[in-house]
């Protein structure tokens, strides 16, 4: 079980870095890492200039990365952003206090998140992320791909109205139709949503 784990887990980082380094190499000068925990791509990645990377999570957290990322000495290869917040409290708002424009295209990372939200929760986040996505923006997640169907019926049935107002909200902004829409698991291929 460890092998496969440890297998899993550099596949996944190798497939979100190219996730984050194709939408770089297009028009999204904005990265914001959701639930950053103690992600590197800061520090690890070759980044373009002016690409501006936001790193959410608990203070805590940050504040154990920052204490770590001092003591040896790391520099960010990119303008790092560090934004304390809750992902369950009002982010959205310290997020742009910290400089984001939601009038900007951005790259979106929700590495390990999705699959510890309640459906309630996953809408919440995926409409506050739709919601600060300007056009061409992009969005990376990982699900679990059993569970999904039960998730999708869930979100449907208790958060319907946040979903239609989603939907307004995204033609009103001009975004793709099927921007933030779920995608059938068993039909989709593993590729990033955009």
């Amino acid at each position: 079980m460890g092998a496969a784990f440890y297998a899993h887990g550099v596949i996944r980082t190798r497939f979100f870095d190219e996730f984050l380094t194709r939408a770089v190499a297009g028009k999204c000068r904005q990265v914001v890492l959701l639930a950053a925990g103690l992600d590197t791509r800061a520090f690890r990645l070759t980044w373009p200039k002016p690409v501006r990377l936001y790193e959410i999570d608990l203070p805590d957290v940050l504040a154990f990365k920052h204490e770590v990322l001092t003591r040896s000495g790391a520099s960010p290869r990119c303008e790092r952003t560090v934004v304390p917040a809750d992902l369950r409290a009002d982010w959205p708002a310290r997020l742009e206090k910290a400089g984001f424009s939601a009038d900007q295209p951005a790259a979106w990372l929700t590495e390990g998140l999705m699959l510890y939200l309640t459906a309630s929760q996953a809408a919440s986040l995926l409409c506050a992320v739709s919601r600060l996505s300007a056009p061409v923006s992009r969005l990376s997640f990982e699900h679990a791909p059993m569970a999904a169907n039960d998730l999708l019926v869930q979100a449907r049935h208790r958060q319907g109205r946040r979903f239609r107002r989603c939907a307004d909200l995204r033609r009103s902004r001009a975004l793709p139709a099927n921007a933030g829409r779920p995608r059938d698991a068993a039909s989709a291929p593993p590729r990033t949503l955009r």
